[in-house]
């Protein structure tokens, strides 16, 4: 139904329906969520959160030393597949929790990333997280077939975030090939195609000097792949290859 349509039919309903509804309502409403949503806020004070003068309260910023050992904790652990395999440093309780615990951590390093003085270990963090749901997208980290899907952020959309983060930092001679390094050497989940993480890169290679820089980035790439023998290829990094030409920085094409 429509929210027009939910309004009307809940004004044909008497008080007491309408405290079964919500109360049944809420029991239905998965914890993440509700914290996401401020649910618990509506309810106890629903005038302030439904006005549309309301403004949500800032969200604190997390302190980035705290918040950097614990990524970094969290970030070995999932190599390790404390995630995934029976172990005595994650509880199997909270070994599903994974994916929550991936996507607070995003929320919280692009908060982090607005103190310029914290911005470097943000991105860096941001970076790993990325690229530590691409290995998982190859090998069993954890039991979700699609890590990016799983924590509800899409990997195009992570990419451009961590691209975001290297771009106001990294000079642009490093920032240019690591961003096509980031492409080139993490998987992709089975939404994604290479040459769509190649178009965001390229929207942040605006100047023809940066564009030069991102075409011989590609270049050393793909003198690299060829310099590589035949058995240490796979049919993605050959495929990736051809995309990266220098056709991809021609507008149009």
């Amino acid at each position: 139904m429509r929210i027009a349509d939910v309004r009307k039919l809940l004004e044909t309903y008497s008080k007491t329906q309408l405290q079964v509804i919500i109360a049944e309502m809420y029991k239905a409403i998965p914890k993440a969520v509700k914290e996401d949503k401020n649910i618990d806020e509506i309810l106890t004070n629903p005038d302030a959160s439904t006005s549309s003068k309301k403004r949500r309260k800032p969200v604190p910023v997390p302190d980035i030393e705290s918040l950097r050992d614990e990524t970094e904790q969290f970030i070995d652990n999932a190599y390790n597949q404390y995630y995934f395999a029976p172990n005595s440093v994650v509880s199997k309780r909270n070994r599903p929790k994974w994916r929550f615990v991936v996507k607070r951590f995003y929320k919280s390093l692009l908060a982090v990333a607005t103190v310029e003085a914290d911005l470097p270990i943000a991105s860096d963090l941001l970076e790993q997280l990325y690229v530590m749901l691409c290995y998982s997208c190859s090998y069993t980290l954890f039991t979700a077939y699609d890590s990016f899907q799983s924590v509800g952020i899409e990997q195009t959309t992570f990419f451009q975030s961590v691209l975001s983060l290297k771009h106001a930092h990294e000079p642009l001679a490093t920032f240019v090939p690591n961003a096509i390094a980031l492409i080139v050497e993490n998987s992709v989940n089975r939404y994604t195609l290479p040459t769509t993480l190649m178009h965001i890169a390229m929207g942040f290679f605006q100047t023809p000097d940066i564009q030069e820089l991102g075409i011989r980035a590609c270049d050393t790439t793909i003198t690299q792949e060829k310099s590589r023998t035949k058995t240490a290829r796979d049919d993605w990094s050959e495929t990736i290859t051809v995309n990266l030409s220098r056709d991809a920085f021609i507008p149009g094409i």
